[in-house]
């Protein structure tokens, strides 16, 4: 999968983004990232409200294991709802990144699960990234 192609969402997933208030997702080549968002490599950039990204990154989460709901999916894996689960796709998933209405940097899981089109948008020389601290 390529930050050029996108996997279409079910209805399921369509609804379980609306409930994080999430944009429809758009390509990351059409994305702004001076405003707040979640992008996944798979399902793509979606510009969040302030106090949505937990939600919605482990939204994204249950989408990769097979799950429609964020809380089956923490629940599933063991993790804490929503943090632990936010921040475990953050770390694990290749491609996973957010910027939040408090700050002007990029977070990232790994500079490593960046492609190099994923660099190139979110910072070039990784001037505007910073490696995601846990959630509080």
């Amino acid at each position: 999968m390529s930050a050029l192609e996108l996997v279409m969402l079910t209805e399921k997933q369509e609804l379980a983004l609306d409930a994080c208030h999430a944009s429809q997702p758009i390509c990351l080549v059409d994305a702004d990232i001076t405003k707040p968002f979640v992008y996944d490599r798979w399902y793509g950039f979606f510009y969040v409200p302030p106090g949505y990204h937990q939600l919605s990154m482990a939204t994204l989460l249950a989408f990769h294991h097979g799950e429609h709901r964020a809380v089956e999916a923490a629940k599933k894996l063991g993790l804490a709802f929503s943090g632990g689960a936010a921040e475990h796709w953050l770390k694990t998933i290749p491609g996973a990144a957010f910027k939040s209405s408090q700050g002007r940097l990029i977070a990232v899981g790994t500079f490593r699960n960046l492609s190099p089109l994923e660099r190139r948008v979110f910072g070039g020389n990784l001037d505007n990234l910073k490696l995601a601290q846990p959630p509080t």
